[in-house]
């Protein structure tokens, strides 16, 4: 896979190809390296893994080179920007070089790194440059455009200094390469056989790195990995050795982006997720939860705070206000309804009112002599009310069921479940006059919740086990 062309567009770039070749040789000493170079990813014995072009980057990954068949060059083009990765692995060799060598567009362009922060005039004539140490970041910069590089590497191979390693003291060692020799390159197997501002990564070792090559050198704990990176970025002409900096810091650290469930919860997913304290409400973000006791008829109440699934049952009877009077019979006022009459009882008219906790009579009032008019307190019985609907109201559009014990309990309930799936439930207790004592969400699985109720006074509760699809109510008695 051939790399033969680099024309920077950024600003007042000239656009001009600059690229000789982007090489891969495992020797910088002479003409005898060409038997094994980036040519070789382009043999027969290789093949292609990946050749993707899309709206956001391009693709290209290719294994198998000459024989080294499971060595796998893989690059990534962005709109600015290039990843080179290099998976070196191979029977025991020599190590590699990997190099980006420009031609005569290049000369006048200068090139730093942080090691050379001077920089080097790219003339064709050779400088003494110090390449000891991997170098953090590097800037090709001139008419052309700029390259802003840095390299990173991964890798158990033991790595020392050169001296180290030729002492046997090590299993390696890496450093920079720095050629502008011009036509007096004495390595001219690929390209123009020239080097106009060569520079690169390498690295010197004979471990094995190809787990399938059959050897001892190959097997068990004497096998090393070693995988290399090349981050280049494209510039304006008049990118500084500042910026190099900080280009290199994006791709020594890059943005990293964390799925968190609590972060993508919405107030519209129809799951109690993030910190709602029920289905899509409460919490930070979402809106207040309704409940039974807010002053205000909403869920599916059918009346004020009464009525509906997770509310007590409303009341059968309530206070009278009558204002007017209404035709002859008997009247049991029921949710304040209206009652339109003439203002006065009639003579031999005889009218019987029942509320459960007042009548009020109001101005306006007035029996003819004669009428009959009887009012009556009579009392709901809403504690059994209560005890007889709440426990009997469940949904019936899930198998779930649960069973507590003990029961009658005085510390700790504990919850048994079926047919739950793991799911996420609201729980609910309720006194004997429908107030709500304690809610909380739990998991029903496998190992049964255990619940505190050392806190409740003895008598008769009831709790209530809701999610989206049911609703399950069981009686709880509490004795201290």
């Amino acid at each position: 896979m051939d790399q033969r062309s680099t024309r920077i567009t950024a600003d007042t770039a000239s656009g001009i190809n600059i690229l000789d070749r982007q090489q891969y040789f495992n020797s910088a000493s002479s003409s005898a390296s060409c038997n094994r170079s980036e040519t070789g990813f382009s043999w027969k014995s290789g093949t292609i893994i990946a050749n993707i072009n899309g709206p956001i980057r391009g693709i290209r990954s290719t294994m198998g080179a000459q024989s080294g068949i499971f060595m796998q060059l893989e690059l990534i083009f962005t709109r600015c920007r290039t990843e080179n990765r290099f998976f070196y692995r191979i029977h025991p060799s020599i190590g590699y070089y990997e190099v980006r060598d420009f031609n005569t567009s290049a000369i006048g362009m200068m090139f730093y790194d942080d090691q050379n922060p001077n920089g080097v005039l790219i003339d064709g004539e050779d400088d003494e440059l110090e390449t000891t140490d991997l170098a953090e970041w590097s800037l090709t910069v001139g008419e052309p455009g700029a390259i802003a590089e840095t390299y990173q590497y991964k890798t158990n191979i033991q790595l020392g200094t050169e001296q180290q390693f030729e002492d046997e003291t090590v299993e390696g060692y890496t450093g920079m390469y720095h050629s502008d020799m011009g036509d007096d390159e004495p390595r001219t197997c690929t390209g123009d056989g020239a080097s106009y501002g060569a520079n690169g990564f390498f690295i010197q070792t004979t471990s094995c790195t190809d787990f399938k090559y059959n050897t001892t050198a190959c097997n068990g704990d004497s096998l090393r990995h070693f995988t290399q990176w090349r981050y280049s970025y494209y510039l304006a002409p008049h990118t500084t050795t500042t910026e190099a900096i900080r280009y290199a810091k994006f791709a020594q650290s890059p943005l990293t982006v964390t799925h968190n469930d609590q972060n993508c919860a919405t107030c519209l997913d129809g799951l109690q997720n993030g910190d709602e304290e029920d289905i899509d409400c409460g919490g930070s973000i979402c809106a207040v939860c309704p409940t039974c006791f807010d002053g205000i008829q909403n869920q599916d109440e059918s009346d004020v705070d009464c009525g509906g699934i997770a509310c007590v049952p409303c009341a059968a009877c309530n206070a009278a206000m009558i204002d007017k009077v209404a035709n002859m019979g008997t009247y049991t006022y029921d949710n304040y309804q209206s009652i339109s009459a003439t203002t006065t009882i009639s003579d031999a008219t005889k009218i019987t009112f029942s509320a459960a906790d007042s009548i009020v009579l109001k101005a306006g009032f007035h029996a003819e002599s004669g009428s009959s008019f009887h009012a009556h307190i009579q009392a709901c019985t809403l504690a059994e009310s209560i005890r007889d609907k709440i426990e009997n109201r469940q949904v019936e559009a899930s198998n779930f069921h649960f069973s507590l014990s003990p029961n009658p309990a005085s510390q700790q309930v504990k919850i048994s479940a079926e047919n739950t799936d793991n799911e996420s439930f609201n729980l609910i207790i309720y006194n004997i006059n429908g107030q709500i004592i304690k809610r909380k969400q739990l998991m029903l699985h496998s190992e049964n919740p255990t619940i505190d109720v050392s806190h409740l006074a003895t008598g008769i509760y009831y709790l209530q086990l809701k999610n989206r699809t049911a609703v399950r109510v069981k009686k709880l008695i509490i004795q201290q």
